[in-house]
Formats: C-alpha cells, structure tokens, sequence
C-alpha cells in the first residue's frame, strides 16, 4: 500500500491554479492537501505548511512557537516544483496499513485526525 494524492487546494477561496504569494522570493502557506491509500478512494486530509528558507528562517525568528513540519523548497515560488517536491515524498510512504503511512506524511503535515480521541 501507497500513499496518493487525490485533491489539493490553497485552503482559501483562491483556486490552486490560480494562487500566488505576495512576495514570491519569501513565501510561506498552507496547502490542504486529500491523500489516501492507492487501494481505497477515500482520503484524508493534510494540513501541509509550503515554504522557502527565506521565510523559514524569518519567521523562527520571529515566533516563539516551534514551526515542527513543512516541505522547504529552495528559491522563488513555484507550483509545478511544489507539486513535483510533494509527490515525490508521498511515492515514498509506504507501508502494510493506512496507518503506518499516516505515520509517514505526518512528518511533513498535521493529519486531520491528529489528537483525535474516541
């Protein structure tokens, strides 16, 4: 079992295709990103902070909360790069069960279901 991409947005009314950050050379913003199994069509969702180092090491400066997971890209913002950098990471989450690969994609994004106690 694989992880797989099944739907992507910015988490605003602004379409993906569409999207781009006010200063393109600093960036930081959150995708909300389906993913499920290969073998099931359901998803989860993925809260997943995009950024590049310019705004990664501005912002650890100025917050005093840990920024724990995102994806860092190097340069100026890009799309197709964000998109290649994203599935790459995910073609290497696998496992024998939806949660073993949940374990995976937390690394770099907060599962919806994180803390969720029944």
């Amino acid at each position: 079992m694989k992880a797989k991409l099944k739907r992507i947005d910015t988490n605003s009314a602004v379409p993906l295709e569409k999207f781009q950050p006010e200063d393109p050379g600093c960036f930081g913003f959150w995708l909300n990103a389906s993913i499920g199994s290969d073998e099931t069509e359901g998803a989860d969702d993925f809260q997943i902070l995009v950024c590049n180092r310019e705004w990664l090491e501005r912002e650890k400066k100025l917050q005093t909360k840990n920024l724990e997971r995102y994806v860092v890209l190097d340069g100026e913002y890009d799309m197709p790069s964000i998109m290649e950098a994203l599935t790459k990471y995910l073609d290497g989450c696998v496992g024998n069960s939806w949660t073993e690969i949940v374990v995976q994609i937390s690394k770099i994004g907060v599962w919806e279901f994180e803390g969720y106690k029944a």
